[in-house]
């Protein structure tokens, strides 16, 4: 079955981007009936990044209602987050999300693997019939005209351009100004890798951690590590955020990506806990990438109506937390969910005026709420504080929360409720149904005006 409806009016759309936002998107609008061509500068798509990807309810979702429920037999489900300290894995505070929890999301929380994801979203593309053009670097956008160059001097026109080239993106600078946080003064270093079970495995201290149920967070002075099983339990996700001095460069905004050692890490390995120490030690080669905290965009669309950004070129945020990835997707369902009632030509600048709307205030305040764990988590720390985080009551750990209908009560009556009505807005978006309840509202008013211009 497919998850949009036809579009009476077929769109030519362009997307600038070959990544998971450039994929999704495609995926959602050749869904709906448009025409979609990918243009990525690369010369083929990326299958090799075997690193992890946190997957909430509210992109899980997305991902079932797009036929990808295949991905979730080999991705392990999250049960929980335990924070602890990275210089003796003592549990600060733990996070359980018991089934009942859970079931009411009507979705899980996954560990998924990039390349995983990467290649369900390419073969649905594919099988849709997305447009693929590879070794096709866009030099020049023209807004007004839904109108790209590439650098070899081809001219590609479509209705509308799809913007998923990142946080440099060439189109950002048209729509939006990156502006850092007021008052920013740090920027985050990020590193990532994954590890073999094999190599854990043969070790007895580090083998639990490829059966482990929950989201691993250690917290320590100035960085942050975060660890989970991925790829049917073949694979250790390790994603590493330390914190660095933020300058006036383009960089501080996020990436490039690019290789580097552990040594060149801002990790302090003599004050880690040896098993954490053994843990971290394994990768040989990790991808960095630098994230600088920005003031929510004021727009997604060009004056034009032609241009929108989604991804990173939209809402830089933290690469390897909780909603990175959940908002990318978000964005190509709702695009999706609207462009599929489209009736005219007429309506493009209503509907992208739409996603707009939809979008701005759910990034902003995502966002917001990922930067605020990674700043907590992060954060550098005196001994007075470790000490007393060491010594503050901690809620009690997942296992014991009862797997059964009382779970839900048990851990509404913590004292994190306002966290956890925080964590429920999260999971519990729908970006289909938002899209839907929008053209209920407006739906008729728009077909009167489509039916009154030429298409």
């Amino acid at each position: 079955m497919a998850p949009y409806r036809k579009a009476s009016k077929s769109l030519s759309i362009i997307v600038v981007g070959g990544g998971t936002a450039g994929l999704a998107c495609a995926y959602a609008l050749q869904a709906a009936g448009h025409r979609v061509r990918v243009l990525e500068k690369a010369a083929g798509r990326s299958t090799s990044a075997r690193d992890g990807v946190l997957c909430p309810p509210n992109m899980t979702r997305i991902l079932n209602h797009w036929g990808l429920g295949s991905l979730s037999p080999t991705a392990p489900r999250n049960r929980g987050v335990h924070f602890k300290l990275g210089m003796n894995q003592e549990i600060v505070r733990s996070s359980p999300f018991p089934d009942d929890f859970m079931r009411a999301f009507g979705a899980d929380y996954l560990f998924l693997t990039y390349s995983d994801l990467i290649d369900a979203l390419y073969d649905s593309a594919l099988k849709a019939g997305v447009l693929f053009q590879y070794n096709a670097t866009v030099v020049t956008i023209d807004p007004d005209n839904a109108r790209v160059e590439l650098a070899g001097g081809e001219v590609i026109e479509g209705d509308i351009v799809v913007a998923a080239d990142g946080v440099h993106s060439l189109a950002r600078p048209l729509v939006s100004e990156s502006v850092a946080r007021h008052g920013q003064s740090s920027k985050y270093h990020q590193a990532s890798s994954s590890i073999s079970g094999d190599l854990l495995r043969v070790n007895t201290e580090l083998a639990p951690f490829l059966t482990a149920t929950e989201l691993n967070i250690w917290m320590g002075d100035g960085y942050g590590i975060l660890g989970y099983p991925i790829h049917d339990r073949d694979l250790y996700a390790l994603e590493i955020t330390w914190l660095g001095k933020s300058t006036s460069g383009e960089d501080d905004i996020c990436g490039p990506f690019e290789e580097l050692s552990l040594d060149a890490t801002g990790l302090k390995m003599d004050e880690l806990d040896p098993k954490l120490r053994a843990l971290v030690s394994l990768p040989k080669v990790l991808t960095h990438s630098v994230f600088t905290p920005q003031e929510p965009p004021e727009r997604l669309v060009h004056n034009s109506g032609k241009l929108i950004l989604v991804g990173g070129a939209a809402h830089p945020s933290p690469v390897y937390w909780t909603h990175g990835t959940a908002l990318t997707i978000e964005d190509a369902a709702t695009l999706g969910a609207l462009f599929s009632h489209i009736v005219s030509r007429t309506q493009i600048s209503a509907f992208v005026s739409a996603f707009e709307d939809i979008r701005l205030p759910r990034c902003a305040n995502v966002i917001k709420a990922d930067v605020s764990n990674l700043e907590t988590v992060v954060h550098p720390r005196s001994p007075s504080e470790a000490d007393q985080a060491t010594d503050s009551p901690k809620p009690p750990p997942p296992e014991s929360v009862p797997q059964t209908s009382t779970g839900w009560d048990e851990v509404f009556e913590s004292n994190y409720q306002a966290e956890w009505e925080e964590l429920i807005a999260m999971f519990d978006y729908d970006a289909n149904d938002v899209s839907e309840e929008w053209w209920v509202t407006w739906g008729s008013l728009m077909q009167q005006v489509a039916g009154s211009s030429p298409s």
